[in-house]
């Protein structure tokens, strides 16, 4: 999803094969990524705050509760 308005742009070609060593680095970066996503939205659904709650500042037991709700996934 595009919220920012950001036109994309077209894919460079290339010419030059990728490593598997930059591959891997970035499906681990996309796996970090998509677990942040995760955990926000799970925040928000149990908590039912507005997108920009901060993980900093929950209590424990809110803690628990998104931890234990994406323990389910």
């Amino acid at each position: 999803m595009n919220t920012k308005n950001i036109r994309p742009g077209k894919l460079p070609d290339m010419d030059e094969k990728i490593s598997s060593e930059e591959v891997e680095s970035l499906r681990k970066q996309m796996y970090e990524l998509q677990l942040e996503v995760d955990i926000l939205k799970e925040t928000i659904n149990v908590l039912k705050k507005d997108p920009g709650v901060d993980w900093k500042d929950l209590k424990n037991r809110e803690k628990v509760a998104v931890i234990d709700a994406m323990k389910e996934k």
